[in-house]
């Protein structure tokens, strides 16, 4: 995993809206907590996704928490 480092992603994002200031804060989050908080990544996972998801520890690391997924389209 890349090393997490909420100053720069915050720093890439000046000048920019407030919607991707928020979701870059989100992913940094759910990053920091899979890596060394991973109960209350797991608790976070669930509630965000209204109970849809309910992941292990083992799930955790199998995630791609990302802010944006290109396609061909």
């Amino acid at each position: 995993m890349e090393q997490l480092n909420l100053l720069i992603s915050l720093h890439n994002l000046s000048g920019k809206q407030d919607e991707n200031f928020f979701t870059e804060i989100l992913v940094f989050l759910l990053r920091y907590f899979i890596e060394y908080e991973n109960h209350a990544a797991m608790l976070l996972i669930n509630r965000i996704s209204g109970g849809q998801l309910v992941l292990t520890s083992k799930d955790l690391f199998g995630l791609d928490i990302r802010t944006r997924v290109g396609t061909k389209e």
